[in-house]
């Protein structure tokens, strides 16, 4: 349900028990219990964690992923992001990539990387 309505700007609790059949105050308990956090939180790290994946595509515009995860200020999608993960989208993106490129130089060949720099 909450996975289904990620990119939902206006989900509500009251569209979960509309859904699901449960009071508001069920839903919290179990969110509680299962997640101990409320489902509001819960959704948002669960965008922001989706972000995370997106944000390791360089063709995908910073502004689109937040706008596709329901966030409709591109600030506000940088701020959240930040105080989450400690760094801003571009950060990350910047980060990722740079991991991709360390770990595509480890599993290339030691000989392919000796004649590389020998054409130097």
């Amino acid at each position: 349900l909450l996975i289904r309505n990620i990119s939902n700007p206006d989900f509500s609790i009251a569209d979960m028990e509309r859904q699901v059949h449960y009071s508001r105050s069920q839903i919290l308990r179990i969110f509680e219990q299962h997640f101990k956090e409320p489902p509001y939180q819960y959704l948002l790290n669960l965008r922001i964690e989706y972000a995370k994946h997106l944000l390791k595509d360089p063709q995908r515009m910073i502004k689109d992923i937040g706008l596709s995860l329901g966030f409709m200020e591109p600030f506000y999608f940088s701020r959240l992001f930040k105080r989450k993960t400690g760094l801003s989208p571009m950060e990350y993106r910047t980060q990722e990539l740079r991991k991709q490129q360390e770990e595509l130089v480890l599993d290339q060949p030691i000989h392919s990387i000796i004649e590389e720099r020998r054409s130097l």
